[in-house]
């Protein structure tokens, strides 16, 4: 049995705690595709200073963010339907 992953996701930014929040159901829609991607974890502090003025780190001036080769992309539901239409 062989698992290739796949890589179009390249990181995924979210907030720091692990098992809750927006950012848990992307992280696991990805690892469950198989993605390969890098998890960037952030503070509130660290996102009120340094990502969320900046509408190329967060879009929609929220997290989780997904960006891809196609684009950058806000909401976890955009990481869920991009695992899911390219699985």
């Amino acid at each position: 049995l062989t698992i290739k992953t796949k890589v179009a996701p390249t990181k995924l930014t979210y907030f720091a705690p692990l098992t809750t929040g927006r950012g848990f159901s992307a992280r696991a829609a990805l690892r469950y595709a198989k993605f390969d991607y890098e998890s960037e974890r952030v503070s509130f502090p660290e996102f009120g200073s340094d990502i969320k003025g900046n509408p190329e780190r967060a879009p929609l001036g929220s997290l989780p963010v997904l960006k891809t080769a196609e684009g950058t992309f806000g909401k976890q539901s955009i990481a869920m339907r991009h695992a899911g239409r390219t699985n």
